[in-house]
């Protein structure tokens, strides 16, 4: 078994990721979602919600997305749910105000 890294703290414009999720799909597909912290790991501030797609089962993934944002409040504790019956995904999120 093998590991990589996804989300690299000091990256990208983001001090931190936290809070990941991963929703496995068929066809080898995975998602791989997590909070963007930009300025620091506070619970709260400028928080986006991001994602990474691979389609070879997790060997490779594609490059970060944000997935939501809203400025500098946060958008974040992705939790996401894959209907087979009608091959949508839906993702739950949280957000709250930056002050």
């Amino acid at each position: 078994m093998s590991s990589q890294t996804l989300f690299e703290a000091g990256t990208l414009g983001y001090a931190g990721y936290r809070i990941p999720a991963l929703l496995a799909l068929p066809g080898d597909r995975i998602l791989a979602f997590c909070e963007g912290r930009v300025n620091g790991l506070q619970d709260y501030g400028t928080i986006r919600t991001l994602v990474r797609i691979s389609t070879d089962g997790g060997r490779s993934f594609g490059p970060q997305r944000v997935v939501a944002e809203d400025g500098e409040n946060t958008v974040g504790n992705p939790t996401p749910v894959f209907d087979p019956e009608t091959g949508r995904i839906w993702l739950f999120l949280n957000g709250n105000l930056r002050d």
